[in-house]
């Protein structure tokens, strides 16, 4: 089947990467936007990125061979009876949530729909149409998970068009998907939640936990600072899953309380041993759904005009500074300031500078 006509629902980051990457790689596709954000809308149309688009009339969805969900799961779940009366069996429906049988299980009540689950494993720090690049997943996982009533053929074609945007489909169940985010995705969100509300309950009248809190709390904590509204979202969509996964994950506390009030030397050490193995053998993703921050730490005296030095030195070699910050607390870090990039590249290019100038520093 030629397609001619797509439609988008959600013009966020993902929805506007999804529409970036298809104007770039198909442009001979019209695409079909729908929004409630006015100015994402009438951008995407200046910019040449869609053809048509409206705030709340689903009608312009009728006669796409594809439509991309692009919104949180409840809300897109809404979305399939929206665009019910304006598809058919020939129309392949898929969406960018994070869990999937949720809506998968919901599509399949609609007997006139073709539902492909998806789920891009690439995301930023930042959101909104403004922040949408058509290279968002180029080389990033791009889970696709098939429904009841979805042929094989359907599969395939969305299957070519996530390979034209430089993304690795990868086929999935539905539950297995589930689980395995639940793993990998959603308990790290949950538990580094719960680290932070752990030092609002439990710190000191002085604030001596957060005035310590130093490099390693912070970056284990850092996803603490997704959006509450998404992750209720998803941790409700996903609770069986996630529930299932607590109670595997509590056991393991159990059994690390129990190794450490034994005092059992090797198993603590196994512990540590067997995590640093694992984590020391993945291989890092640019496009990781969980943003990286690319990091120098520099060794800097505390007098006045250093900072300014430093952004001066990397500005005149138009080297991209995300952010800078001195660390007071900093047990396992040789250095007080960090540096934050967009790249790998900036990053080591602003060592070789600093270093160059007498500045010692290091990737962190």
């Amino acid at each position: 089947m030629k397609i001619n006509k797509i439609g988008i629902i959600g013009l966020g980051l993902i929805g506007g990467s999804i529409a970036k990457a298809l104007r770039r790689n198909n442009p001979q596709i019209l695409l079909y936007i729908i929004d409630i954000d006015e100015t994402a809308l009438s951008t995407a149309l200046n910019e040449g990125i869609a053809d048509f688009i409206t705030t709340d009339d689903y009608s312009i969805m009728n006669n796409c061979q594809v439509i991309f969900l692009c919104a949180p799961v409840k809300a897109s779940i809404s979305y399939l009876e929206n665009i019910a009366p304006y598809v058919n069996n020939n129309t392949i429906v898929t969406d960018v949530c994070s869990t999937k049988a949720e809506i998968i299980y919901t599509a399949s009540k609609y007997e006139n729909l073709t539902f492909v689950g998806g789920h891009p494993m690439a995301g930023s720090e930042k959101s909104g149409y403004i922040a949408s690049t058509p290279h968002l997943f180029e080389n990033a996982y791009y889970v696709l998970c098939p429904g009841v009533n979805c042929k094989e053929a359907s599969y395939d074609l969305l299957s070519d068009l996530v390979l034209s945007f430089g993304a690795i489909p990868i086929k999935m169940t539905p539950e297995h998907h589930d689980f395995v985010t639940g793993s990998i995705s959603h308990l790290p969100h949950v538990l580094a939640a719960s680290l932070v509300n752990f030092v609002i309950i439990n710190d000191t009248e002085d604030n001596g936990m957060k005035t310590l809190a130093a490099g390693g709390f912070k970056d284990i904590t850092r996803i603490a600072s997704s959006s509450p509204t998404m992750w209720q979202n998803i941790c409700l969509s996903n609770k069986e899953p996630i529930l299932s996964i607590l109670e595997k994950f509590i056991e393991m506390l159990s059994e690390f309380k129990v190794g450490l009030t034994h005092e059992d030397s090797s198993y603590i050490h196994d512990f540590f041993n067997k995590a640093k193995t694992l984590r020391d053998s993945m291989v890092v993703n640019k496009n990781s759904i969980i943003p990286l921050y690319y990091e120098l730490i520099a060794d800097i005296p505390d007098k006045p005009g250093v900072l300014g030095e430093i952004a001066t030195l990397l500005g005149k070699e138009n080297i991209n500074i995300k952010n800078m910050n001195i660390s007071n607390s900093r047990e396992l870090e040789g250095g007080c300031l960090t540096v934050s990039f967009p790249d790998a590249i900036s990053r080591d290019s602003a060592i070789l500078i600093l270093s160059n100038s007498g500045i010692h520093c290091y990737a962190k």
